[in-house]
């Protein structure tokens, strides 16, 4: 075990929360090594955050974190697998596994090799993995996608016709939707519709497009939300999950964010 984890747990887990505002049960995971408590992203952006606040290196923690989601990540892909049978073609099953199994081996290699990079690089890769696997997807759905639309665009039509006849008022969509944070914070966010996944760490208002509806997944819940001419405010130690869709926030616990995310927890 390194000196500088040493030190890290003889700091204690209350004093490094107050210090860096990484959520406390996220610190005493990193302490405990029970990294199943956070994403593989979230870990090397708080392993990044310790070492700079504290000088310390972390290189073997880090080693025995990326084993570890070396190793959980084969059982993610079974269970994604599972999901992804239900509405694509079987001969397209093993392509898109082995592309998928490829790049994240090499996003993995990445990490180990470039330790030194920040958080903003390592979002950037995963975007790019994320945005191929999108790629793939889209073109294996793109007939039952339009289908679906087809009668979509009938039901709609339909209800929009009885709305504007019965005098019922259309929500109106709010003009901006801000992320502001009372202390450093890693927002991940997603798109509700297309399912495409974004992160960053910020301690600045952050905006996200209200057309959209998103779901939003925060490290900690100290921030504040502001919605058209709507402020929410926040106070908690621990991770904020939120559902926004039409205008209208809500929290959700994990069971909820899971089932709006097609079985993930990010």
């Amino acid at each position: 075990m390194s000196d500088g984890f040493e030190k890290l747990k003889s700091i204690g887990a209350q004093k490094i929360h107050e210090k860096t505002h990484i959520a406390k049960q996220h610190v005493q995971a990193l302490l405990h090594e029970t990294f199943d408590q956070m994403t593989k992203v979230q870990f090397i952006g708080f392993l990044s955050i310790l070492e700079r606040e504290y000088s310390l290196d972390l290189s073997d923690l880090k080693e025995r974190g990326l084993e570890y989601f070396k190793s959980s990540m084969a059982l993610d892909e079974e269970d994604n697998h599972v999901f992804i049978t239900t509405y694509k073609k079987k001969n397209h099953t093993l392509l898109y596994i082995g592309l998928s199994a490829l790049l994240l081996t090499l996003a993995v290699l990445y990490n180990i090799q470039n330790q030194e990079k920040s958080i903003d690089e390592l979002n950037s890769t995963f975007e790019k993995i994320q945005e191929e696997e999108l790629e793939i997807q889209e073109q294996k759905e793109e007939s039952v996608r339009d289908t679906l639309l087809t009668k979509d665009l009938d039901t709609n039509s339909s209800i929009q016709e009885k709305q504007d006849k019965s005098g019922i008022d259309l929500q109106i969509t709010p003009e901006t939707f801000q992320i502001i944070p009372n202390a450093r914070l890693w927002i991940g966010y997603i798109d509700a519709k297309t399912h495409r996944k974004f992160q960053t760490t910020t301690s600045e208002a952050f905006e996200l497009d209200p057309k959209k509806d998103w779901l939003l997944y925060m490290g900690h819940g100290d921030l504040r939300i502001i919605i058209g001419e709507e402020e929410k405010k926040y106070k908690q130690a621990d991770n904020l999950r939120l559902y926004y869709k039409e205008g209208v926030l809500k929290e959700i616990d994990i069971a909820e964010f899971k089932s709006l995310n097609r079985g993930d927890r990010w």
